[in-house]
């Protein structure tokens, strides 16, 4: 864990296998670094995949309460600077990178987006409409 300075860690939040940028704020009950949903399937049914990524939460950064951000399996999951989660809102292995002008709101597990902040899953767009 390395938290950069001026941040603030809200009430009932757990940090591990992370990295924090200058300023983030982490709201009460916020999940990050937690290890995430890895599978891999085999003859045998499934295996469990090490999670061997951190989550790195860029300058600027928010997370609403209750929120998960993952860890990877391989690779980092990244919050881009200046991004900004609602509550409730669970991220999986991605780089996330808003635009400083938009927020994260009213996602759900099956969120997935990709380097732009674009939405990939229909289901999801299918709510946002």
């Amino acid at each position: 864990m390395i938290v950069g300075p001026d941040c603030r860690i809200g009430a009932d939040a757990s940090l591990s296998h992370a990295l924090l940028g200058a300023r983030v704020y982490v709201y009460p009950g916020a999940r990050i670094g937690q290890e995430g949903f890895g599978f891999a399937s085999t003859k045998n049914g499934f295996l469990s995949v090490p999670q061997l990524g951190r989550v790195i939460l860029e300058d600027d950064v928010e997370v609403g309460a209750n929120t998960t951000i993952d860890r990877g399996s391989s690779r980092d999951t990244v919050i881009g600077a200046g991004s900004r989660l609602d509550n409730l809102v669970q991220i999986g292995q991605r780089k996330v990178s808003f635009d400083p002008n938009r927020t994260c709101r009213d996602a759900s597990k099956f969120a997935t987006l990709d380097l732009t902040g674009h939405l990939l899953s229909d289901q999801l767009q299918a709510r946002l409409r």
